[in-house]
């Protein structure tokens, strides 16, 4: 009983931060516009615009992003056995952004350097860097044996995607870094009208493979030789189980941005709030609280009431303090948060 009024708190919590992006910026929109925008009534055109072409998949989108990058840190969390595990781990997040670096500053090679085409561009790249990583792993995981290995050769990949990207920015000219530094601030309002069905439909395709897998990642919480012991197929299981964090943090990398922190402390909010490691009540909470952090994140660094602090800067300020308390709470043998 306890959890589920839980559950429909964080779920009222949610809906009215929604309401609230919807409502809250320069330009006023009332619930009662809001109501008559969803029933086809009579909206000023303006209002309409705004609604649709941007608070709409804005909130969409900082939503969906939340419960993605929530969801791939626990399936890394659970299947590594590592409580700092997360979608930047394994060096993707950093493939999608070296993707992009390409793309932006070598963007002379392609004749284009601005607008639609741009950013169309980036989002093939990135998801095209995040597919030669795991690739890339994928095809190490079955040559090296070893969880710990492969985390070690993710670090790697990041590091080396990082270090290129390095060489780009001191090569490339003003206004293409400026794009790219623009760009790694992170961004939920990058997505638009066209792009949101397709940003929409992977990660939703991402989530519900995610839910189909409850049942294994349980089962890997009693370690590796229980799970095989109980028929549990583990060099599939590996695969799938990257493979969606690829595509979820893939995607949200490729569409707003490298958004760091979520991954790692949305997991263990979660099992703290529920006082349980079962799935079937983490995983859910995960993409709730996910949502609620993206979500508050996106309103303090768009509104006006406060400084505008990019979406990165601001999953710092909330992340760091976070991973500080856990590792404290462990030095104390205290374990989770």
């Amino acid at each position: 009983m306890k959890n589920k009024t839980i559950f429909i708190l964080l779920t009222a919590i949610l809906l009215s931060l929604c309401s609230l992006i919807l409502v809250s910026g320069p330009v006023s929109i009332s619930f009662v516009d809001i109501s008559s925008l969803l029933s086809g009534g009579e909206v000023p055109e303006m209002v309409q615009n705004i609604f649709w072409k941007i608070r709409f998949p804005k909130m969409i989108t900082a939503l969906l992003a939340g419960a993605s990058l929530a969801t791939a840190g626990l399936l890394m969390q659970t299947y590594f056995q590592n409580p700092l595990a997360g979608p930047f781990v394994l060096g993707i997040n950093s493939g999608a952004s070296l993707g992009v670096a390409f793309w932006i500053l070598g963007s002379g090679l392609f004749g284009v350097l601005s607008g639609n085409l741009l950013s169309f561009g980036s989002i093939l790249f990135a998801i095209g860097g995040s597919l030669v990583i795991l690739l890339a792993l994928l095809f190490l995981s079955f040559r090296i044996p070893g969880k710990v290995v492969l985390l070690v050769i993710g670090l790697m990949f990041g590091h080396m995607a990082n270090g290129i990207i390095n060489i780009l920015i001191n090569t490339g000219d003003a206004q293409k870094v400026k794009s790219f530094m623009v760009w790694g601030l992170g961004s939920f309002s990058k997505v638009d009208q066209m792009q949101l069905p397709w940003f929409a439909f992977t990660i939703l395709l991402g989530l519900v493979i995610a839910v189909m897998q409850i049942k294994k990642l349980n089962i890997l919480l009693l370690g590796e030789n229980y799970a095989f012991s109980l028929g549990l197929n583990l060099i599939k299981t590996k695969i799938i189980l990257i493979s969606i964090t690829a595509v979820l943090s893939g995607a949200v990398t490729a569409f707003c941005g490298p958004i760091a922190f979520v991954g790692i402390i949305v997991p263990h909010i979660a099992r703290n709030v529920f006082k349980s490691n079962d799935h079937r009540i983490v995983l859910p909470s995960s993409m709730l609280i996910g949502g609620i952090i993206t979500l508050v994140a996106d309103y303090v660094s768009t509104s006006e009431t406060f400084i505008a602090i990019p979406i990165n800067a601001m999953m710092g300020l909330i992340g760091a303090p976070v991973i500080f308390v856990f590792l404290w709470n462990r030095r104390k043998g205290e374990g989770a948060l």
